[in-house]
């Protein structure tokens, strides 16, 4: 098991943003060759019956602070918008109490069941070196597999895109409405979709393979930052997990597609949701296209400054059942 010694060791994450690593339905597949094509995280909506237009926005879980794009052409979107939409509301005070219920196993459970005994005592000491502290063992371990993919980024200053869109939304508007497309519960309920089983193996294979596992999310990060949503949809449809793209993406589109253009249509509306939802024939931004609205693409700056795996070098694409951090 490979530890590199200059890996940034984290602050821990409050339990109430745990579910932000909710990386749903995703795994690194082989990369195929590029087309030219749209690349944009933001679009305008219009067209339709729509009276004022609306935007969308595609976030991701995990980024640090000197990679977030310029936020001029979003605070414009967002000050025109009269409501925020997003997966959840992140201001719903039951969030910590559901994520603690359903990520905190019962008394019978035991994650040392999962492993060998040299098995369970490598992911031991990875916590113990990484994090100081000693491995919880009732966590769940999509829980702890999301706390080490939080070491992937080089950076102390980092956080979740939901938040920052949050924070400047509610900085600039009076109403301050904010709807959530599904409930916390909702969301963790899709760690059911895989089996312990699964989860455990996950968590020890990500520790096992920690160094090609990084330079990997390094080829999702950076594919985030390009802006080519379709791209990043191609590495899900490509991997391998049992987690589906279909399942944790498509369906949510369409069930998502039930409510947005309601929404749309009583208040111009700011959508930010994970990025890995916009591209694919049943990604959001398709789906907007196939209900008779005009989606035009909004330019974003990048990040001109800071260490970022932008800076990091090229890896190989690997194909692993791991979860990461666009949805």
């Amino acid at each position: 098991m490979n530890r590199s010694s200059d890996r940034p060791k984290p602050r821990l994450p409050i339990l109430s943003t745990i579910f932000l690593f909710l990386a749903l339905g995703c795994s690194e597949g082989p990369i195929g060759p590029s087309t030219v094509r749209e690349a944009s995280l933001l679009w305008r909506i219009s067209g339709k019956s729509l009276k004022h237009p609306s935007y969308l926005f595609g976030t991701i879980h995990a980024i640090c602070q000197t990679d977030l794009f310029d936020d001029a052409p979003i605070r414009q979107c967002l000050d025109s918008a009269k409501q925020l939409i997003l997966e959840i509301d992140l201001r719903d005070p039951k969030v910590k109490e559901a994520t603690l219920a359903k990520l905190t196993m019962p008394a019978s459970y035991s994650l040392r069941d999962y492993y060998s005994e040299v098995q369970y005592d490598s992911i031991r000491a990875f916590f113990e070196a990484s994090f100081s502290l000693e491995m919880p063992d009732r966590a769940h371990p999509f829980l702890l597999t999301s706390l080490i993919t939080g070491t992937f980024l080089p950076c102390q200053n980092r956080g979740a895109y939901d938040n920052v869109i949050l924070d400047l939304y509610l900085r600039q508007s009076i109403d301050s409405l904010v709807v959530g497309l599904e409930t916390i519960d909702q969301q963790l309920d899709l760690l059911a979709l895989d089996s312990l089983a699964i989860h455990a193996r996950d968590l020890y294979s990500i520790i096992a393979d920690y160094n090609n596992e990084r330079m990997a999310y390094g080829i999702l990060y950076n594919t985030y930052l390009s802006q080519d949503f379709e791209r990043l949809r191609e590495m899900c449809e490509n991997g391998d997990s049992l987690f589906g793209s279909h399942r944790t993406l498509d369906m949510r589109n369409v069930a998502w597609m039930d409510s947005l253009p309601r929404l749309m249509a009583s208040k111009p509306s700011f959508i930010a949701v994970g990025a890995g939802h916009l591209g694919g024939t049943l990604g959001i931004v398709q789906l907007m296209r196939d209900r008779g609205y005009t989606m035009t693409p909004i330019s974003l700056s990048p990040s001109k400054s800071g260490q970022s795996l932008s800076k990091a070098p090229v890896a190989r694409p690997i194909s692993s059942p791991k979860r990461h951090l666009i949805y």
